[in-house]
């Protein structure tokens, strides 16, 4: 990912948490196999939610349904590829990560974070994982954090910050 856009997508994150006073893990890295980690580039802990956050830059679009094994990825020059599917990628990354840490799976959001001029066509019915482009994620959070779910409870707030500081290998 070219760094201009890897700054952007921080920045982006980092205003949301600084605007709204919500807690942030950045890199988490954990263990998904014995000899295996995945990393999720943020986590961000909302008042309601905990949203997962994969940054990723698409010099194209991208199009697919939830159940496609791939995506296809059209790039600038109208070639197409196929991208594995990011529905799938991060219901395995959400998985895994509510598994090794004892999330609850209904409090977590998954976001397939893309770059602004990635046209994405998706199609799917998931109601904890999206594909979004970076200037909308305030408002998916927003739209999340105003529903009307209860606030979780500050001390089982921290407890999830510091038991997932705990699990991250970035150290």
């Amino acid at each position: 990912m070219p760094k201009k856009f890897k700054e952007s997508y921080y920045k982006t994150v980092l205003g949301i948490v600084t605007d709204e006073d919500y807690r942030l893990i950045n890199k988490f890295i954990f263990r998904v196999e014995e000899n295996k980690h995945a990393q999720i580039d943020h986590i961000v802990f909302g008042e309601k939610y905990f949203y997962a956050i994969v940054s990723r830059y698409f010099n194209g679009n991208i199009k697919g349904k939830e159940e496609d094994k791939d995506f296809i990825f059209t790039n600038r020059k109208n070639k197409k590829f196929y991208t594995p599917n990011p529905y799938s990628k991060m219901n395995h990354l959400l998985s895994r990560l509510c598994l090794t840490s004892g999330l609850n799976p209904e409090m977590l959001i998954g976001i397939f974070l893309v770059n602004d001029d990635c046209k994405v066509e998706a199609q799917s019915t998931s109601k904890n994982i999206f594909i979004c482009n970076r200037k909308n994620l305030k408002k998916l959070i927003k739209t999340f954090e105003n529903s009307g779910v209860g606030k979780i409870k500050e001390e089982q707030l921290q407890n999830a910050v510091l038991s997932l500081d705990k699990l991250n290998r970035r150290k």
